[in-house]
């Protein structure tokens, strides 16, 4: 089963098959809706566009159904502070700690550096800094977290991989 989001995917490989009604029933659950992006008007080139963080801003969150994802350009140190957190519907179907990568980043095309791998609750707020960042950068980021579920009884694995891009300024 996956529900996939605006900037994330959630992949859930049961231990043993499900009924296709209790699929439905955990996969409603899982896609309980946020609010969803605004529609592109027809004929609009919808991209591509990215997301600007500026230091003004303070902190930017940007949230979809699996989890959010926080960052602050801090100008004066050339760095991104980031956190992100796991939706509380996939939280409350988490029975294990999660592990979870480490978040590469990338400035373009170019490699920056990668955030400490964590063994740690699901409802942990990970978080980080990235240094090497100045105004006008394009940076992508993304991680993975796999964790164990029971899902309506059903016990099984978890993967969230989730990611994105944005654009920083002074």
């Amino acid at each position: 089963m996956t529900v996939v989001a605006e900037s994330s995917e959630l992949t859930v490989t049961f231990d043993t098959p499900v009924s296709p009604a209790r699929a439905a029933e955990t996969n409603a659950v899982l896609q309980q809706s946020l609010e969803k992006p605004a529609a592109v008007a027809e004929g609009q080139d919808p991209g591509p566009t990215y997301p600007v963080v500026r230091c003004s801003d303070g902190k930017r969150t940007f949230t979809d159904r699996n989890g959010t994802f926080n960052v602050r350009y801090n100008c004066g140190y050339n760095n991104v502070n980031w956190g992100y957190n796991v939706s509380p519907a996939v939280v409350a179907i988490a029975v294990s700690n999660m592990q979870e990568t480490g978040v590469p980043w990338y400035k373009g095309s170019q490699f920056l550096g990668k955030n400490s791998p964590h063994n740690v609750p699901v409802d942990y707020f990970l978080h980080g800094t990235q240094g090497g960042v100045n105004s006008a950068d394009l940076l992508h980021w993304y991680d993975t977290m796999t964790f164990r579920v029971n899902a309506g009884g059903n016990p099984g694995t978890a993967n969230l991989n989730v990611g994105g891009s944005f654009v920083v300024y002074r």
